[in-house]
């Protein structure tokens, strides 16, 4: 998971205006470019700073636990984005940790996608926990997340109102 399948003249030219926090740029969409781990570490470090986008779109950019974690990080801070689009890639327990540990803090996320992902029944919970104290998302999906039945039971007791 560390090839990086995008030109990198374009790659470079994305994180830099990530970077310079360029006003023009609140979406960023990378879904389907295969940046692997190593090119989402990259995105995360471009984002520390950024205060304008609001959408980022990482869907099968077969990206791991390493890459979530670099992402949750810089997201506990972050506050401007909006939505999350992590559909179809290979992080399960470690990188649900991760933005678990996240949602906790962000007050800024209001959407986050992570079907397609193995996160399993552990990966869920720790993720539902998150949500009891967290305010401000209001859409999750998690589909094909390899669920089992009692899987599901954290997640329906942390969305009790």
């Amino acid at each position: 998971m560390n090839q990086i399948d995008i030109d990198p003249a374009a790659l470079t030219h994305f994180l830099e205006r990530l970077r310079t926090n360029d006003p023009s740029l609140s979406k960023l969409d990378f879904a389907f470019k295969l940046l692997g781990n190593e090119g989402a570490e990259r995105v995360a470090t471009a984002l520390e700073k950024n205060t304008s986008l609001q959408k980022l779109d990482l869907s099968f950019a077969n990206t791991g636990e390493k890459a979530m974690l670099s992402l949750a990080h810089v997201l506990k801070a972050n506050t401007t984005l909006r939505g999350l689009y992590l559909i179809g890639n290979a992080f399960g327990v470690e990188g649900a940790r991760a933005l678990g540990e996240m949602l906790k803090v962000n007050s800024t996320l209001t959407f986050l996608d992570l079907d397609s992902n193995p996160l399993g029944d552990e990966g869920v919970a720790v993720l539902a926990d998150a949500l009891k104290t967290n305010c401000t998302l209001k859409e999750l999906r998690i589909d094909r997340a390899n669920l089992s039945r009692s899987g599901v039971i954290p997640l329906a007791d942390a969305l009790k109102v």
